[in-house]
């Protein structure tokens, strides 16, 4: 058997694994508080900007650079859209890297915009008070029914769709028509996770949790929220959280090749598209960010 005829039957099989685990999370899940949903969120977004000395950058920072290399002369035509924002994730940083970069270029810069189905207004409201090139929409949105107002940009710029740490959580049925609402729009997407199916992600999985303990009273005092600690230390549904979601998204996240044959499962001629994908190292030896960017290259 092939590469991807492997990688499909792993793949299967992590997903049948996770769709089970997923499962059994919905049912207490579905009554998880809202605050504490947010505490997680703002955890995950925190890792993004985790910069260590060696190596000397962040997530978020690779996942810029990238989007800088491989859009190149077109990233000032591009309207970027983080339909999963959580509390932010690493957008705000990857802005701020990407503006950074056209106006040492003297190039045009870009806008940002966040989104959810959960929306987060306050975090949201924060870093849209001290970065003017981001903002957010109030209302539930869903990755899949993107309102017309906002595929459209009134500026003329296209659209580039960001899933950060999300697009493990669509099944194939809905990624299959993400994906074709973004080819038959004729816009480009970004996937970047923090996580694999291999080992070494289910070990970063398991250290997540023992990070959160030690870090508690630090986050508790940062956000000046005293759940922190209690649902860390005291009650530790925070840490049971993190490894549950971790495991699950781990098993659920798809290789380069699987997201190709969802592409190529949407249309019959990906001519005129580009397709790059990687894996770099943020944190040794098993902090990974896993990318992949797609562009067209050409007016469909």
């Amino acid at each position: 058997m092939g590469r991807a005829g492997k990688s499909q039957s792993t793949g299967t099989l992590a997903t049948l694994a996770a769709q089970y685990l997923a499962y059994i999370g919905s049912r207490w899940t579905s009554m998880f508080p809202s605050s504490l949903r947010v505490i997680v969120q703002a955890i995950l977004s925190e890792i993004w900007s985790l910069k260590l000395p060696i190596p000397s950058r962040s997530p978020a920072q690779i996942a810029a650079s990238r989007l800088i290399q491989y859009l190149n002369t077109s990233i000032s035509s591009w309207k970027f859209f983080d339909f999963c924002a959580g509390s932010g994730g690493p957008t705000p940083i990857i802005e701020d890297h990407i503006n950074r970069y056209l106006r040492n270029h003297n190039r045009q810069e870009v806008d940002f915009v966040l989104a959810d189905t959960h929306p987060n207004i306050n975090a949201w409201a924060r870093v849209a008070s001290q970065k003017p090139r981001i903002t957010y929409e109030g209302q539930s949105v869903g990755a899949s029914q993107v309102p017309k107002r906002l595929s459209q940009p009134k500026d003329g710029r296209k659209i580039f769709r960001l899933f950060n740490l999300a697009f493990h959580r669509f099944d194939d049925d809905l990624a299959q028509r993400i994906l074709k609402d973004i080819i038959d729009s004729n816009q480009g997407f970004a996937i970047f996770e923090l996580q694999d199916r291999s080992i070494m992600s289910f070990l970063a999985v398991l250290l997540l949790p023992v990070g959160a303990v030690f870090s508690a009273p630090y986050y508790a005092f940062k956000w000046r929220s005293p759940s922190v600690l209690i649902f860390t230390w005291l009650i530790p549904i925070i840490p049971l959280v993190l490894i549950w979601d971790g495991i699950v998204s781990s098993l659920r996240t798809r290789e380069p090749e699987e997201v190709g044959a969802l592409l190529r499962s949407c249309t019959p001629d990906l001519t005129g598209w580009e397709f790059r994908s990687g894996k770099e190292s943020f944190l040794w030896p098993c902090g990974y960010l896993n990318w992949i960017i797609c562009q067209p290259i050409k007016k469909a």
